[in-house]
C-alpha cells in the first residue's frame, strides 16, 4: 500500500512538471493538440501558429483577449520580451501567457499596463517601473525637483548665463534629443551586453537627465499613490514640467522687491541695537570682502536676468511637455489572425481604447491645450514675430490697449529678445521701428533676417519627438530622425544664421555629430539581425556623446573666468547715501542686497563715501 501511494505521488509530480516545463516553453493556448509540421505565419507575419493555436510572436509583442473579439497582438512597451537581450527585434519567441509582462505588473492586464495591487508607477523610472508606493516619500519628488531647479536657476540667474544663446543653445539640444529620442540603444531594440557599457549609458543619462527636467539619477523610485493608472502619472508629470516655474516665480519676486527687502534688513539692524559703524559695515557688504573674487564674477542685472530666467524655463520644460503630450495621444494598434487591425489603444495604457474613451479624453484634452498652447504655439511665436528694436513703447489709451501693450512688452523681453538676440537681423536695424504698433500683429520674413531659427529649433525638437513616440517601426524612424537632422544642418550650413561665425559653427558640429552618432546607431541595429552589437562601437558613441557635455562645461568656466577679469564698476560705480535714523545703506536706485548680487567691489564700497538724504 505503501509503495502505490509513493508511485502514486511520483506519477503526479511528473505529470505536473511536465506540464509545468511545455507551459513555460510555449506560448500556452487551451487544448492545443496540432503538430510542428501545421506551423505557419500569422497575424500578418508577426506570430506563428498551429491552426487557431499562437506558438511563438515577436519580440516586444503582446498577446491575450481583447473584449469579445478573441485574440489579439499588439507592441507592448511593458512586456518582458521588449527589453529581451538575447534576442533582436522581429525574432519570433516563445512566451508565457502568465509571465509575458514586467517584474510587479499585472499579467492579465491588457498591454500589460497596469501594476500589481498595492503597487504604482515610479513617477522619475525612465521605463515606468511599478514599485511600492510609500506615502511618505510623496513629497520628497516634489521638494528634490524645485531644490535642485533653485540652485541650478540661481546659478544661472546671478552669472546670466542663457539657455538659450548661440553657445548653449545647440549643446542642451544635444543633450536633451540623445537621451530621448536619439537613444543609442532604440528603447531597448540593441541589446546592451557589457557591464562597462551598460554603466557608461546610465552615467550618460545623469549627467543630461537635467537638461530635460527628469530625476531618473536617484535611485529611490517616487510614487504618489497606489493602484494609480498610466494616464494619471502622464498627467501629474504635466506639473513636474511646470515645476520649473515655482524657482523663477520666487526669484522674480525677489528680484522685483529688493529695495523693500534692504529695507527690512536695515529695521531689523536697528531693532537688534547694532552700533552705527555694524550697521554701516554690514549693510555696506564689508563682511564679504574676502569673497571678492566671487563678486567680480557675478552679472546679475535685473532688468535682463528675469528675461533669461523665463528663457530658461521655457527650453527646459519643452521637451518633457512634448514627451507627456505625444505619448497621451499615441496609439498603438491591436492585430487579429489575418493581421488586420481590430481596435486602437493608447500606447501606455492598453485598457484604454482609443480615442472613444471618456477616461482617455478627460486627459486627451489637457493634451490638446498644451500642444496648441505650447509645442505649437512657442514655435509660431518664434517664427512668426519679430523682437522690437524701439526701446520706447507708447502705453495705448483703451484697456484693451493695455492688455496689448503689456503681452507685447512680455514677448519682447522674456521670448524673443533673449531667443533671438544672437541671431542675423538685417531687416530692421537699431532705430527704425515697425510698421504695426505691436509686434503680435506684425510677421517678418526678410531674406537677410533670420530670427525666424529659433523659433525652428524649437519646431525641430517637436519633430523629432513625434518621429520617435508615433513610428513604430525603429528603422523608419531612424530615417526620419536622419532625415530632419540632415535638413537642419543644411539650414544652418547654408544660410549661416548666427552673427558670429563660432555659432554658426557649433551648430554645425552638433548636428553632424548627431548624424554620425545616429548613424552608428542604425549599424547597430542592424548588427542585431546577424550578430551581437560592437561593444566597440558603443564606446565610440559614448565617447561621441559625451563631447557637448565638456563644451558646457568649457563654456560655463570661460564666461567666469572672462567675468572675473572684466572690472565693470570702474566706469560705473554705485551711488550710495546712508540713511542715519534708519542705520542703513540704501543704494540708488536699489539696495545694498541687490548690489552684492550685482558685484558690489567691497573695497570700493568702503571707500565711497556715505551721505545722508539731506546731501551731508
Amino acid at each position: 500500500m505503501m509503495k502505490e501511494a509513493v508511485l502514486f505521488v511520483f506519477v503526479i509530480t511528473a505529470v505536473v512538471l511536465l506540464t509545468e516545463g511545455e507551459y513555460v516553453n510555449e506560448l500556452y493556448v487551451e487544448n492545443y493538440q496540432g503538430n510542428e509540421t501545421e506551423i505557419k505565419s500569422c497575424y500578418g507575419g508577426k506570430a506563428e501558429c498551429n491552426g487557431s493555436n499562437i506558438i511563438k510572436v515577436q519580440r516586444g509583442y503582446w498577446v491575450g483577449q481583447w473584449k469579445d473579439k478573441g485574440w489579439v497582438i499588439g507592441l507592448c512597451t511593458f512586456c518582458r520580451s521588449f527589453y529581451n537581450s538575447t534576442t533582436h527585434v522581429g525574432e519570433l519567441m516563445n512566451v508565457n501567457l502568465h509571465n509575458q509582462c514586467a517584474d510587479n505588473r499585472d499579467q492579465s492586464s491588457v498591454m500589460c499596463s497596469t501594476c500589481n495591487e498595492n503597487y504604482s508607477i515610479a513617477i522619475n523610472s525612465e521605463n515606468y517601473d511599478c514599485v511600492e508606493c510609500n506615502k511618505s516619500e510623496m513629497w520628497l519628488y516634489f521638494v528634490l525637483n524645485v531644490t535642485i531647479l533653485l540652485v541650478f536657476l540661481l546659478f544661472i540667474f546671478i552669472f546670466d548665463f542663457s539657455l538659450v544663446s548661440g553657445a548653449l543653445n545647440p549643446l542642451i539640444f544635444f543633450g536633451q534629443m540623445t537621451t530621448t529620442t536619439l537613444k543609442l540603444d532604440m528603447y531597448g531594440a540593441i541589446p546592451i551586453s557589457s557591464s562597462f557599457v551598460n554603466s557608461t549609458a546610465n552615467c550618460y543619462q545623469i549627467v543630461n537627465a537635467f537638461w530635460k527636467l527628469d530625476l531618473t539619477y536617484f535611485k529611490n523610485n517616487f510614487c504618489f499613490a497606489k493602484d494609480m493608472e498610466m494616464v494619471s502619472v502622464l498627467a501629474l508629470k504635466y506639473i513636474v514640467a511646470l515645476m520649473a516655474l515655482l524657482p523663477v516665480v520666487a526669484l522674480i519676486l525677489v528680484a522685483k522687491n529688493l529695495d523693500k527687502i534692504s529695507d527690512s534688513f536695515g529695521r531689523c539692524l536697528r531693532r537688534l541695537h547694532f552700533s552705527e559703524s555694524i550697521a554701516a559695515a554690514i549693510a555696506n557688504c564689508s563682511c564679504f570682502s574676502r569673497l571678492a573674487f566671487i563678486n567680480r564674477m557675478i552679472r546679475f542685472r535685473r532688468d535682463s536676468s528675469i528675461p533669461t530666467l523665463v528663457a530658461a524655463c521655457v527650453i527646459l520644460s519643452f521637451p518633457k511637455l512634448n514627451i507627456i503630450t505625444f505619448y497621451l495621444l499615441a496609439p498603438t494598434n491591436l492585430y487579429d489572425s489575418d493581421g488586420t487591425v481590430i481596435d486602437k489603444v493608447l500606447y501606455l495604457e492598453g485598457k484604454l481604447e482609443y480615442p472613444g474613451n471618456m477616461t482617455h479624453w478627460r486627459f486627451a484634452w489637457l493634451a490638446i491645450f498644451f500642444l496648441i498652447t505650447v509645442i505649437m504655439g512657442f514655435p509660431f511665436i518664434l517664427l512668426a514675430l519679430r523682437y522690437n528694436h524701439t526701446e520706447r513703447q507708447n502705453n495705448a489709451s483703451t484697456k484693451f490697449g493695455h492688455i496689448m501693450w503689456y503681452l507685447d512688452k512680455f514677448l519682447d523681453k522674456c521670448l524673443l529678445v533673449p531667443f533671438q538676440k544672437d541671431l542675423k537681423d538685417k531687416k530692421y536695424r537699431r532705430g527704425t521701428g515697425p510698421c504695426s504698433k505691436f509686434k503680435i500683429w506684425r510677421f517678418s520674413f526678410g531674406i537677410h533676417d533670420y530670427r525666424w531659427y529659433a523659433g525652428w529649433y524649437l519646431f525641430l525638437r517637436s519633430s523629432l519627438f513625434a518621429t520617435s513616440i508615433f513610428s513604430m517601426d525603429y528603422a523608419s524612424q531612424l530615417i526620419l530622425q536622419q532625415i530632419l537632422i540632415t535638413l537642419a544642418l543644411g539650414i544652418t550650413v547654408t544660410l549661416r544664421p548666427y552673427k558670429q561665425t563660432v555659432h554658426n559653427r557649433l551648430d554645425a558640429f552638433i548636428f553632424l555629430l548627431i548624424l554620425i552618432i545616429n548613424f552608428t546607431v542604425f549599424y547597430q541595429y542592424q548588427l542585431t539581425f546577424s550578430k551581437s552589437p560592437s561593444n566597440q562601437v558603443y564606446i565610440i558613441q559614448y565617447v561621441l556623446s559625451f563631447i557637448p557635455s565638456f563644451l558646457i562645461l568649457i563654456y560655463f568656466f570661460i564666461k567666469l573666468c572672462n567675468n572675473w577679469r572684466s572690472d565693470r564698476y570702474s566706469m560705473h560705480p554705485p551711488e550710495l547715501y546712508y540713511d542715519q535714523s534708519s542705520y542703513f545703506v540704501n543704494q540708488n536706485p536699489t539696495g545694498c542686497i541687490e548690489r552684492y548680487f550685482c558685484s558690489c567691489n567691497c573695497t570700493l564700497c568702503e571707500q565711497t563715501p556715505l551721505m545722508t538724504q539731506a546731501g551731508q
